[in-house]
């Protein structure tokens, strides 16, 4: 169907065999002393995330961003906080527990507290947890978002790449 390849949370490569859906998520590397604040979704998969997650029909990344950062850890930004992404990536993905291919626009924001924010597991997070940020490596993390993660280390002194398919979806 397309020599596309599409991989699933654990990095493994899934054969498209269906229409892919094109979606924009907003995602949060959060940053205290060293540690990152990462979540464990509920469900059979024992793998860490970053917070964040799909924007909803009409929402602008910033205001997802805040959105899923407050339903899964209780964190509230300022609504006049202005937030811009660090990092773009096209990550062309298989959420095995929807069965469905995703070309998934994703945007990265860092996020750094000088004072630790007190934060709750909700919603569909079973764990909310800072992981010492050395030690990322050992970590079982969703194969997406340690893609994020290494885009971000790798190119953090790089300007923000435009995707081809900003001017498409209309993204910022």
């Amino acid at each position: 169907m397309s020599d596309i390849v599409y991989s699933d949370r654990h990095g493994n490569i899934v054969t498209q065999h269906s229409k892919a859906m094109y979606k924009k998520g907003a995602f949060a590397l959060i940053l205290f002393d060293g540690n990152v604040l990462m979540v464990k979704p509920s469900g059979p998969h024992d793998i860490w995330e970053l917070p964040g997650g799909g924007l909803d029909s009409g929402e602008w990344v910033d205001q997802g961003l805040k959105r899923e950062l407050y339903e899964e850890t209780g964190i509230a930004l300022p609504d006049n906080l202005e937030l811009k992404p660090v990092c773009k990536l096209l990550f062309h993905y298989y959420p095995d527990d929807v069965k469905q291919f995703w070309n998934y626009n994703l945007n990265l924001f860092v996020l750094e507290f000088k004072l630790i924010p007190i934060v709750s597991a909700r919603n569909e997070i079973e764990r909310v947890e800072w992981k010492p940020f050395s030690q990322l490596d050992s970590l079982l993390i969703n194969f997406m978002h340690r893609t994020l993660i290494r885009n971000y280390q790798t190119q953090k002194d790089v300007p923000v790449k435009k995707s081809d398919y900003d001017d498409v979806l209309g993204y910022i």
